[in-house]
């Protein structure tokens, strides 16, 4: 597995922050006030579009272009106020049950990730491996081009494609983007959907993901963002199938397509009615062929949440005949069963004008099903919070949105899904939905049914009260839980002014103990060797704004980990002076690391670690660290990658000598500042005759996390590229 374990020095200041170790296994993370119950929500932080829609093993797989460090919607790299987007992860089994993964791609030179699609290749036509899962998604650079990244851990870990981009911007726009990729088996070709610009979208297609022809244009003021293109049977008939198309906005063509070329025969149909219904994609490889679909509740609100944007339910979709002709049909997954409780049934009941029939349930979640005979009635309606669904002269509204229906031989069947902030409304089976989010002033709401005009027959009337979802969730990380470290308090005694460090590790959200976690991603296999990168270091409180420019509280460690699960954080202690300059330190960092990797080693469940050849890195002012340890041990580390401009490496060509033996990777991340910077120290151990040297010229971005998630992810590539063992 391409993983690698980070030990890292951090300050010891933690912001209040629901760790993954606290994830979904607590309820007080997945039951605020407004948190949706049985939507899919990440614990924090932005999220819009779903992407990667795969599934492979037993799970299904999503994405989103996220935001993990506030509410707002991501943005480019560079931009002033938006970190750059980033793709979320989770998995289900049911579509009902969500478990949180690391962050799955992060920004690199190429700019921040934007939509995009999954795909199994059972083949391995892309010579990524047999069965790799394969994500196509928007390098969002200037301009936009398209770009890959694959697993074969079951999407554990992700591997950035070393070609990127696959397809480079087409000059039709700079912003081109959002490619949906699927297997067309007649043809044994891929093909993309690419949209170009607002009417205009592209299909391409290749032999093995990487190499990509132009093959088609296809052109509609309806086509904008995100396309998706997919097989339907007929009736349920697999002889007889139509193919369906749409872009963000849900409004589907239905024709044929050859592999090449995309023909309407029907359309543009509006697909749903709703105030919240945007960016809909669909799983791709589904192991009984059902073709599920799922969107971005696009301009949720969430009062006062950690989170914001939920997803709606997945529901399958289904090409029937109809009065009209073919038409798509929306309904709810099956695995909603999962999470019924007590339900209330009634039959053959009418409802006279002015009485109100009151189902003896209350609550916030519901599955409600109902058949009635509207007759000569001139409204037919659901009140359920502060606001109603209404049948009305062959109309549908639904919080405020409406839709024409017909009824069927004068009857209207409604399927209505209540969750904390949204409800979505099914008519007839599900041939008209309407996906509307809202807030409700209170938690609990009860059920009223009335009539008005003339009575009303109620054929059947299911309310079926709904669990949550997350309660038994399972935590998002394999977390194991180090003994008490006591190593450092050689460090607390080696400054006999400072009696309160204890305190200081245990004032914020790790109780009684200090903040000793090791983050590893599940699938990790015990016995194997795998190398470790050490020592990330930056200035005295992460949790504050110590960088012009950067929002406040960005690099604090709770979002570090959140990303990088596979880190080791143990806290380092005062200030960056403090750290480095004292030669006496060092020492008893090397020792107190020494324990920790025994501690590491000897439980059963994490991988081993050769301790005598550690991979080295540094970041910000751990730059200048990571020169002072190679330094101070030049024969304990295998490689090192310093981050820094002001990186206090080989001043001169003796210096260079004691370390040119260890590769070295120098990242100059905000230029030269003085004595000793990142380009003199390159200068001094090439002339020394260092066989394994690189340089690479950073530029500085505005959030320090992704200076951090860039630099790891290229020393992990790189580490990995040279085939490196620990001896």
């Amino acid at each position: 597995m391409k993983t690698i374990v980070t030990i890292g020095l951090a300050v010891a200041f933690f912001v209040p922050c629901a760790l993954a170790a606290d994830g979904p296994a607590k309820a007080s993370v997945y039951s605020e006030r407004y948190r949706p119950q049985f939507h899919y929500t990440t614990q924090k932080g932005w999220i819009n579009d779903p992407c990667g829609l795969v599934y492979f093993d037993g799970e299904y797989h999503i994405f989103n272009d996220h935001n993990p460090f506030g509410l707002g919607i991501p943005g480019q790299l560079n931009h002033k106020t938006k970190p750059p987007s980033r793709w979320s992860h989770a998995v289900t089994k049911d579509f009902v049950h969500w478990t949180e993964m690391p962050i799955a791609i992060l920004p690199d030179k190429l700019g921040a990730i934007f939509s995009g699609s999954g795909v199994v290749d059972k083949n391995n036509t892309a010579g990524f491996g047999k069965n790799a899962i394969v994500l196509c998604y928007t390098s969002a650079g200037v301009p936009f081009s398209q770009s890959l990244s694959y697993s074969n851990d079951r999407g554990r870990t992700w591997i950035r494609y070393a070609k990127n981009p696959v397809v480079p911007n087409q000059k039709v726009d700079k912003t081109e983007r959002d490619p949906r990729v699927f297997w067309h088996k007649q043809t044994k070709r891929w093909v993309m959907g690419l949209h170009l610009r607002k009417g205009h979208a592209r299909f391409f297609t290749s032999p093995n993901l990487k190499d990509w022809t132009h093959a088609s244009d296809f052109k509609h003021p309806s086509i904008h963002e995100c396309p998706d293109l997919f097989e339907l049977p007929v009736d349920g008939d697999a002889k007889k199938t139509k193919w369906i198309l749409y872009g963000a906005g849900f409004q589907y063509f239905i024709g044929t397509f050859d592999g090449k070329k995309f023909t309407p025969e029907t359309g543009p149909i509006r697909g749903d009615y709703g105030r919240n219904f945007y960016a809909a994609q669909t799983w791709t490889n589904s192991p009984d062929s059902r073709r599920v679909q799922i969107a971005w509740m696009v301009r949720s609100r969430f009062p006062g949440m950690p989170f914001n944007q939920q997803q709606s339910f997945p529901c399958v979709l289904m090409l029937r005949k109809t009065a009209k002709g073919l038409r798509l049909f929306r309904w709810p997954v099956k695995e909603i069963e999962k999470i019924h409780a007590k339900a209330i049934n009634l039959k053959n009941r009418t409802l006279e004008p002015g009485e109100n029939l009151k189902p003896d349930l209350t609550g916030d979640l519901f599955d409600i099903e109902i058949q009635i005979e509207p007759g000569k009635a001139t409204e037919f309606g659901m009140k359920l919070h502060e606001t109603a669904i209404i049948y009305t002269s062959g109309k549908i509204n639904s919080i405020g949105r409406t839709a024409g229906v017909m009824l069927n031989d004068g009857v209207l069947s409604l399927r209505i899904l209540v969750d904390r902030t949204s409800v979505e409304t099914f008519v007839n089976n599900g041939e008209v939905s309407l996906t509307t989010a809202f807030v409700p002033k209170n938690i609990n709401t009860a059920l009223e049914f009335y009539a008005k005009g003339a009575p009303v027959t109620i054929r059947t009337l299911r309310v079926t009260k709904l669990k949550s979802s997350w309660q038994k969730s399972p935590a998002a990380y394999t977390v194991i839980d180090q003994p008490q470290i006591r190593k450092l308090k050689a460090i607390r005694n080696s400054y006999g002014s400072i009696s309160n460090l204890d305190k200081l590790y245990t004032d914020r959200t790790h109780k009684n103990s200090l903040p000793y976690h090791i983050y590893v991603p599940k699938g990790l296999k015990p016995g194997k060797k795998y190398p470790m990168v050490t020592f990330l270091h930056g200035y005295s409180d992460l949790t504050i704004d110590t960088h012009k420019g950067f929002p406040k509280g960005v690099w604090s460690l709770p979002l570090v980990q959140k990303d990088h699960p596979h880190i080791l954080f143990v806290p380092r202690y005062r200030t960056f002076k403090d750290m480095w300059v004292q030669d006496k330190f060092r020492p008893m960092v090397i020792e107190a690391l020494d324990d920790l990797v025994k501690e590491f080693n000897a439980d059963p469940k994490s991988p081993n670690i050769d301790a005598d050849r550690l991979y080295l890195t540094g970041f910000s002012q751990g730059g200048m660290g990571t020169w002072n340890y190679i330094r101070s041990y030049p024969k304990k580390f295998a490689a090192a990658a310093p981050l820094s401009g002001y990186s206090r490496g080989p001043q001169n060509v003796a210096q260079a000598e004691a370390i040119k033996h260890i590769p070295i990777w120098i990242f100059n991340g905000d230029g030269d500042k003085g004595v000793g910077g990142s380009r003199l120290s390159f200068k001094m151990l090439k002339q020394a005759g260092a066989p394994d040297v690189r340089y690479h010229e950073y530029k500085k971005q505005r959030h320090v996390i992704d200076d951090f998630a860039y630099f790891t992810d290229g020393f992990i590539n790189w580490l990995f590229a040279q085939k490196r063992k620990t001896k």
